[in-house]
């Protein structure tokens, strides 16, 4: 662990914005500018339970996170590579999100009215628990637009918000078992998508 360091916190506010501002021990400074951060990873069961310090919690890092339980199947000493035609196929697609939506041209997705009615339905009728407060439902959002881009769609149907609705409810089964590990107890590898 690092003594003295800011790098979870400057880690934590780029889920907010895409700047960030750090002065180093000589008082110097330094600025990133329109940063874009993500990351992927895998880990088992265990090592999760372990990963992380009451730090990360109380500062909200958790809520930034993704969690997706699931089972191997299969052993893999390596992936395959990835087939020619597949890597077309995505590069096609990609055109297309391209296309509809212009790198630095500001688009704003809206919500059909059935789809904003169904999300003020269920963020309302939340269960207001210690779960509820440390998921942030900013996640929601992040979803719906990573949804109608990858859809190519200028709004937010009915479809796509229960798919998100889903999706958040299945993280809040996640982080009440995460919770729960924090205060000792394992892990429940039953939730599954």
């Amino acid at each position: 662990e690092a003594r003295e360091s800011n790098l979870l916190t400057k880690v934590n506010e780029l889920f907010q914005k895409t700047s960030i501002e750090n002065r180093t021990k000589t008082g110097k400074i330094q600025h990133v500018r329109d940063a874009h951060l993500s990351f992927f990873g895998c880990c088992t069961t265990d090592t999760f339970q372990r990963m992380f310090s009451h730090a990360f919690a109380d500062i909200g890092f958790m809520n930034r996170l993704w969690i997706v339980m699931a089972d191997s199947d299969k052993v893999l000493p390596k992936p395959p590579p990835i087939r020619p035609w597949a890597k077309a196929k995505l590069m096609q697609k990609f055109n297309v999100i391209m296309k509809t939506f212009p790198y630095q041209t500001k688009t704003i997705i809206k919500f059909e009215p059935d789809a904003e009615r169904r999300w003020n339905e269920w963020y309302i009728n939340l269960e207001r628990d210690e779960t509820t407060k440390r998921l942030d439902t900013n996640l929601g959002f992040k979803m719906m637009q990573l949804m109608a881009i990858n859809e190519c769609k200028q709004t937010i149907n009915l479809e796509m918000m229960e798919r998100v609705i889903r999706l958040l409810d299945y993280q809040r089964l996640v982080y009440r078992d995460w919770e729960t590990d924090r205060k000792s107890t394992r892990l429940n590898s039953s939730h599954r998508l």
